[in-house]
């Protein structure tokens, strides 16, 4: 699986990703869920459900199924419990790595292991549990849990709410355990005191982490951390401070600015097109070849590949309609161009003969 999807998302969708016998499916579902071809998604304990309506007006109906879990969810809570950075997580909205791990641990997996996990139907296609409106609602799940995380946890029979208030129980009636969720006692935290105190003081300068936020900064604006630190050496007063450091810290500000948008603008002029030795899918190569290339052609693609041009005709095809890969000209002339390239716009929607 290629940088495309997210952790999450990979973990979802493994199971059909990596079943040879649905990589057409696969294909086909994932461009209709691209397209917005998937409508009231809803995700209860244990089912999915929604509606796929095609461009030519089909509808039908799916519904995923999945046992939720529901002997492993105390341990997994007291867990979270004792845990701060799985408690901060939580209340956060995020499922990360180490929580599907503690599921794993307490024997139940979060995440489908095999198809066999899942129970899928389609009303427009009773017979086929994996077909391309069902394999679309895994990708359009897989986006919506990926946006919203604690979605998974609805699905699998239990609320982000139930669990937050299960855990905030353990922790007023004692059962967590603060020495295993690795917090150290009231008295050995350091007040914002210390800091002050010694913040004046020729030393080492503590670790800090921060972003830099691109917000526009005005000349009449103070400057409320400095102000905040108290009087300067001397009992010099804050404002007195901030008047001297205001200018100072303005032009930093400018001069940060400045390489930001020299470092940005490097970038993207030594970003490099993809390697065709490094690509890991048919997908990627194909991509890579293009950017390096500047375009490639059905017969160019089929006569590398050893395969009929038609078969490589469509592989190109595919890659535009997942926007991988813009398409110009018309019958034999037709080209395939990185998404990065200018295509004329007249020719944007042109398709092969």
């Amino acid at each position: 699986m290629n940088g495309e999807y997210s952790w999450l998302e990979k973990r979802w969708l493994e199971p059909i990703l990596q079943a040879n016998e649905l990589r057409l499916a696969v294909r086909r579902g994932k461009v209709v869920a691209r397209k917005g071809w998937v409508n009231n998604l809803k995700v209860r304990p244990g089912v999915i459900t929604a509606q796929v309506t095609r461009d030519s007006g089909a509808s039908c109906d799916v519904s995923v199924r999945m046992d939720p879990i529901d002997d492993v969810w105390d341990a997994v809570i007291e867990r979270l419990a004792n845990e701060a950075a799985l408690a901060a997580d939580l209340l956060g909205g995020r499922v990360t790595e180490r929580l599907a791990v503690v599921f794993e641990e307490e024997g139940h997996d979060l995440f489908p292991f095999d198809l066999r996990d899942i129970k899928t139907f389609c009303s427009g296609h009773p017979d086929d549990p994996n077909c391309i409106d069902a394999i679309a609602v895994h990708f359009d799940f897989a986006k919506l849990i990926n946006a919203h995380p604690m979605t998974l946890f609805e699905f699998r029979g239990r609320a982000q709410a139930a669990v937050i208030e299960a855990m905030r129980e353990l922790r007023q009636t004692g059962v967590a355990d603060p020495a295993a969720a690795g917090e150290p006692p009231p008295s050995t935290v350091e007040g914002a005191r210390a800091i002050l105190d010694g913040y004046w003081e020729r030393g080492v300068v503590p670790h800090l982490a921060f972003r830099v936020e691109r917000t526009h900064l005005n000349e009449t604006d103070a400057l409320p951390v400095v102000r905040a630190l108290g009087p300067g050496p001397g009992e010099t007063p804050p404002e007195d401070v901030v008047r001297v450091l205001a200018p100072l810290m303005r032009t930093a500000r400018r001069r940060m600015d400045a390489i930001h948008d020299r470092a940005e603008s490097d970038a993207v002029e030594m970003q490099q097109a993809p390697d065709p030795i490094a690509a890991e899918s048919l997908d990627d190569l194909l991509v890579a070849a293009a950017h390096q290339h500047g375009s490639l052609t059905s017969g160019f693609v089929a006569k590398a590949l050893g395969i009929d041009p038609r078969e490589a005709r469509q592989y190109l095809k595919w890659l535009v309609d997942e926007g991988r890969l813009a398409v110009v000209g018309r019958a034999r002339g037709t080209k395939y161009l990185p998404v990065s390239a200018d295509a004329p716009s007249e020719d944007a929607a042109a398709t092969e003969a």
